[in-house]
């Protein structure tokens, strides 16, 4: 069983080699950041950049050797592909909530506690049930139900993480425009 029985494809080769140098050039930014400014706000991207180098490392190792019977290189790529942008999202949503501690929590609906521990929360759900959803599909052993079982679990936690990024962005821009034309929720009554 090769890579192309587990994916239904070979991952295509020049696209696995312009994510990692991506991601590398991107890991090495942060890492300036974090040295040259002392941002630790970067750490976080930087956990997430190295877990994506990992997992295109892995992808670009399957596009080479697409009759390789070891399921690691698929499972690592699936497995971190999916899940290390929740580190971007993470970021996201701490920015905003310092934005909005910054400059007036007054025009939030949400306050900006809510927005850094809502969201992630909201994240860690989400990656929970991608994580459940490919355990199970992983473990199906040629059982092509409990396969399809486990990739609708892992769509769901992706359906959710998305319905999170979306919720995220009109409060975000709801924030946005409150501030920009100076309306307090406490004058919208």
């Amino acid at each position: 069983m090769g890579i192309f029985k587990v994916n239904g494809y070979v991952p295509t080769k020049w696209l696995g080699i312009v994510a990692v140098i991506s991601f590398a050039v991107s890991g090495i930014i942060n890492i300036l950041q974090i040295i040259k400014y002392r941002n630790r706000a970067s750490i976080i991207s930087f956990i997430g950049t190295t877990g994506e180098v990992i997992a295109w490392i892995a992808r670009l190792y399957s596009s080479s050797h697409s009759n390789d019977t070891s399921l690691v290189s698929a499972g690592l790529q699936s497995a971190m592909i999916m899940d290390f942008p929740v580190f971007y999202t993470a970021q996201l949503y701490t920015a905003i909530k310092h934005l909005i501690t910054q400059y007036g929590a007054n025009v939030d609906i949400l306050g900006s506690t809510f927005y850094g521990l809502a969201f992630i929360i909201c994240d860690i759900i989400s990656l929970l049930i991608q994580f459940a959803g490919g355990n199970i599909a992983i473990g199906a052993n040629e059982n092509s139900r409990k396969e399809r079982i486990g990739s609708t679990i892992m769509l769901l936690g992706i359906c959710l993480q998305l319905v999170t990024v979306f919720t995220f962005a009109g409060c975000s821009l709801d924030y946005w425009y409150n501030h920009h034309y100076s309306k307090s929720y406490g004058d919208l009554t």
